[in-house]
């Protein structure tokens, strides 16, 4: 099947995934170029993303044979091969090629053999790939790093403080046993039909609290995931207004499942 390249970083995590356990000593290796300071998986994929955007990177596309598809990109500077196979299924990676250039040109000449015309040499990805924007690139990265801070923030534990007594209790799980009493035997929200609600005037009231009740859920989800980013306590009555399905099953998850909550909120549309 067909690679749709839509996402430059989403490409270079791919990138990294598969290839840094292979790769990583070649980028230490002065023999094939100037050293490249990559410790972890997520440098290696800095150094793709950095490789392809490149103005300074080579870069073609085959477009014929059965390397149809297929995007080769070579930065002499570094010494870095980037392979894009044009089959999905097919990984793609980043290496030091031992003969340095000659090895991309050796690409090309195999290319033009194959297709029978020469490819067009470009530069950097977003010259190959026109559709691609690098403002897009930035906002996803800049996205991604905002939920790592997130989360990152959260595994630190998060503090819960009861509202009346001050006190603190160091993670959700042990502020929820203060809790679970208060919503013991509480049945969830009853689904109530249009024409229930034509026809009752209780039923319009019942409907009228449970909206309220998500109103105030919502709001107390959005508090907390501003808090926690600000790596402010929480309090106990922010939970209190969770509802009560969600405290039976925080009861397990914790600060865990806490997270997961504020996450399907903030993937809710507008």
């Amino acid at each position: 099947m067909d690679r749709d390249v839509s996402s430059v970083y989403d490409l270079t995590e791919d990138i990294a995934k598969h290839a840094f356990k292979n790769h990583i000593n070649e980028f230490r290796d002065k023999t094939l170029g100037p050293v490249v300071d990559i410790q972890t998986q997520e440098n290696f994929r800095q150094h793709a993303q950095q490789t392809l955007e490149s103005y300074q990177t080579k870069c073609f596309q085959v477009e014929q044979g059965f390397e149809k598809g297929a995007r080769y990109f070579y930065n002499e500077q570094s010494n870095t091969m980037i392979v894009v196979p044009g089959d999905k299924n097919l990984e793609p990676t980043m290496y030091r090629p031992d003969t340095h250039e000659k090895k991309f040109e050796e690409k090309i000449e195999k290319t033009s053999r194959q297709q029978g015309y020469e490819p067009e040499i470009k530069r950097g990805i977003y010259e190959l790939i026109p559709e691609l924007s690098e403002q897009q690139t930035r906002e996803q990265q800049e996205g991604r790093q905002e939920k790592f801070d997130f989360d990152h923030k959260a595994e630190k534990g998060i503090r819960v403080v009861c509202d009346t007594t001050g006190k603190i209790f160091n993670g959700v799980t042990k502020a929820l046993d203060s809790l679970l009493d208060f919503f013991v035997g509480a049945p969830p929200a009853r689904k109530i039909s249009p024409s229930e609600y034509a026809r009752s005037a209780e039923a319009r009231k019942e409907y009228h609290l449970q909206q309220g009740r998500a109103a105030k859920r919502n709001e107390a989800l959005d508090q907390m995931a501003e808090q926690i980013r600000q790596e402010k306590s929480i309090s106990l009555s922010q939970l209190k207004a969770l509802s009560a399905q969600d405290i039976v099953s925080l009861r397990d998850q914790g600060d865990a499942g806490l997270m997961t909550l504020i996450s399907r909120r903030e993937e809710e549309p507008g």
